[in-house]
Formats: C-alpha cells, sequence, structure tokens
C-alpha cells in the first residue's frame, strides 16, 4: 500500500485490494475472494474520488485527510464477506491482534517434529463428502478466517529460525489452499529461511492451470500433494461433492506438472471401503502411466466435526488391502514416516490454568469465540463478544489451547 500525492490529489495504491465503483458503492475485492463495501456518501465526506482497480484517488484534498480512507476501510473490515459461499471472513492481519498460534483453523501448528503446518485460509470450492474437517460450500461453517502474507510468511519463518533445523512446511488448510490468491508469495518467502527443506501444497486441483503451476513452480514449490480419489467422472463428481469437478482436466494438470515442472506430484486418494475402493486401481494405474512415482492412497477416518459417510477401516485391514494393490500393480504404497524432533514453541498455559483472556472475534460455529492470551489464541464458548474473561484451559497440546469460561 502506498500514498501518492499530488498538488490537488491523493492517491492509495494496494496490491492486494481490487476497487470497483456499482451504483452508489465503492466495492473492495481483497485476495481475489473476499469483498466488502462502502457506502460513496461515506467517501464522499473525505473529498471527491474515482478509483482503478488498485487504487483511489481523492481530489482537492491533502494527503492527510485522504489517509482517512484507511480508517474507513478498517471500520467496515467487519463487514468483509466469502464470495463462493457468503460467510462472513476475520481477516487476520499484523496489527489485528490475533495470533497465529493456539488455534486449528488457521495459523502455524507446530508439533515439535520436522513437519509445520500452515494455514492461510479457510474454506473450499468442493464438498467432499469424506471431508475429515466439515468443510465446502454445503458445510456447516458459518464463519471464514484468512490471513496477511506478510504477518503469516514473518511468522513461519521466525519458527524456522527458532528451530534452526530443517523442516518441511505443509500449507494444508481446513480448505482448498488455492484460493489464497498470495499463496505464491508466500511460498517464495517461506523459502528463504535456511531452514525451509521444502514447501508443501495439498490441493483438489480444481483452480490449477498450466499458468498457474508455472507460477508456483516459480516461487519454489517443491511439492503438490493432488487428492485424486476416483478417475471416473461421475464418481469424482459424487466424492467431490460438486458438479463443478472435472476429473479429466485435474489429470492433464497432474500430467503437466510431471511432465513440464520441477515440482514433485504425489496423488493421493482417500480409501472409502465400499464407495471408491474399486477406484484405487484406475488411479493406480493412471499415475504410473504419467510417471507419477508417489502414490498415499489414505484411510478414511471419522473425525468428530468432519463428514461421517462409511466405517472405519482397522489399520491392520487397511494395510492388507495396500498390500494387495502393491501386489497386483507393482508399487509402494505403504510409507512410514519418520519424523525428527525439533525445537518446539514454549507452552505458556497447561491444562487447568486459568487465565485472564480478550475476546478478539467469533470463531466458526455457533458461539465460538477467539480470545488472546500470553501470544496464543484461545477457542472458548461465549455469548459475550469482546472483552475481559477469565478462562480454564480444557486442552494444552502443541500449543493448541480451548477453554471454559469461569
Amino acid at each position: 500500500m502506498s500514498v501518492r500525492p499530488a498538488e490537488d490529489m491523493a492517491t492509495i495504491k494496494f496490491d492486494t485490494l481490487l476497487f470497483r465503483k456499482e451504483r452508489s458503492e465503492l466495492v473492495l475485492t481483497l485476495l481475489n475472494l473476499f469483498e466488502l463495501r462502502i457506502p460513496a456518501k461515506k467517501l464522499d465526506r473525505i473529498g471527491s474520488w474515482s478509483c482503478t482497480p488498485h487504487s483511489i484517488t481523492f481530489e482537492g484534498v491533502s494527503e492527510k485527510t485522504a489517509a482517512k480512507f484507511h480508517f474507513l476501510f478498517t471500520t467496515h473490515l467487519p463487514t468483509l464477506k466469502n464470495k463462493i459461499n457468503g460467510r462472513p471472513v476475520v481477516y487476520i492481519h499484523q496489527n489485528s491482534g490475533i495470533p497465529l498460534y493456539g488455534n486449528l483453523y488457521f495459523g502455524i501448528t507446530d508439533k515439535g517434529s520436522d513437519i509445520i503446518e500452515v494455514k492461510p485460509i479457510t474454506g473450499c470450492n468442493a464438498s467432499c463428502i469424506f471431508c475429515s474437517v466439515g468443510e465446502g460450500p454445503t458445510g456447516n461453517r458459518e464463519r471464514d478466517f484468512v490471513i496477511e502474507e506478510d504477518y503469516l510468511a514473518r511468522e513461519t519463518v521466525k519458527l524456522l529460525d527458532y528451530k534452526q533445523k530443517p523442516v518441511t512446511i505443509y500449507i494444508n488448510p481446513h480448505g482448498e489452499p488455492l484460493l489464497y490468491a498470495d499463496l505464491p508469495k508466500l511460498v517464495e518467502d517461506i523459502k528463504k529461511s535456511p531452514y525451509c527443506k521444502k514447501v508443501v501444497v495439498i490441493t483438489n486441483g480444481m483452480m490449477l492451470s498450466p499458468p498457474f503451476v508455472d507460477k508456483l513452480a516459480t516461487s519454489g514449490l517443491d511439492q503438490i500433494n493432488l487428492s485424486l480419489s476416483s478417475t471416473d467422472a461421475t464418481q469424482a463428481k459424487a466424492l467431490m461433492g460438486t458438479d463443478a469437478y472435472r476429473v479429466e482436466r485435474i489429470m492433464e494438470f497432474a500430467r503437466y506438472i510431471i511432465d513440464k515442472t520441477p515440482i514433485t506430484l504425489t496423488i493421493n486418494p482417500v480409501y472409502l471401503k465400499g464407495i471408491n475402493n474399486d477406484a484405487m486401481s484406475p488411479i493406480i494405474e493412471f499415475a504410473k502411466s504419467i510417471g507419477c512415482k508417489f502414490i498415499g492412497i489414505q484411510n478414511y477416518i471419522r473425525h468428530d466435526r468432519g463428514k461421517k459417510v462409511a466405517e472405519e477401516l482397522s489399520w491392520d485391514a487397511f494395510r492388507q488391502e495396500l498390500a494387495a494393490l502393491e501386489g497386483k500393480h507393482g508399487v509402494t504404497l505403504v510409507h512410514d514416516t519418520v519424523l525428527d524432533d525439533t525445537r518446539e514453541l514454549t507452552v505458556p498455559f497447561k491444562h487447568g490454568d486459568v487465565v485472564t483472556a480478550q475476546i478478539m472475534c467469533p470463531g466458526r460455529i455457533g458461539n465460538e469465540r477467539i480470545a488472546v492470551a500470553k501470544g496464543r489464541s484461545i477457542l472458548v464458548r461465549t455469548d459475550k463478544d469482546k472483552g475481559s474473561v477469565n478462562v480454564r484451559i480444557k486442552r494444552s497440546q502443541h500449543n493448541i489451547f480451548v477453554g471454559e469460561i469461569v
């Protein structure tokens, strides 16, 4: 963002905002996906104005007067909405007062290993019937989150510097990471750390295209884990919960990644016994046909807040299924990952502690609230929208905190 004054005008420019005038409103689009509206009459109070896609200009006013737009924008941020699902959106930025540690919905998850999860966004363009977090346009989530790229990248790099060991970053949000318009920049900024071993993105592939894949490759992305759970068009749409899913295109993009980029491709089906187990052999053969060496079939697990469409297969039974597929197709499907320990961030609360916290914003469902204390977010349930509360910590594990009001 910058302000460029002239003798009779002041122009404010934004890299991540798009402006358009629509009847009696200024419509602002943040990161291509999120939208808020400011009544024109409120802007008129600052001065005569006009806009281009990435700037707004006020005529006949000083730079100081034009800067009132920032206050106007900030006061309307709580009205931000997701254009896909219509949900209200919380924009988490470096001046929001919301830490990036403490909550599974967003931010950074560190479990003291050489893997870190980074979650820049919530919300998805598919409604997979097996989604472990119940995400998608038809899900029951009431609110979304998106994080400012500079804030998220800076905090991730600080954590890497703290660990001082090679770490793999998984960009694996509660939703679809390719919806995050600043994803290439986020990858590029994280890769600047000498302790970043590699960056992996887990995606349903619906937003892939050759130019976007090229952009991700240029940013330094090391690996794409592609969720492909059927090669049959009808079955694939049913599994993804949307008619917009075109598995033929996803397969074309998979081939493009292998043939045209240095990005490693892993194909990751979800195995649902009695639903798509017959799809595993065609997926394996497709992967072999394009030269994809990494296939990671995932066992469907029923999570508390996830979608429950099938019975879980025991791990022993699941491994037996994988072994049979390995013998049939001559591939390796059983991957035992060994994690190395790394220095974990200090945990400021333990189970049972009572702390004073400030309520900062709503959570994703019902009366959930995000409270903050000692540089951590704490998920609580209360009808209180703001102010100070006393919270007893009910969960304190790996800097993820859930509390109850006392």
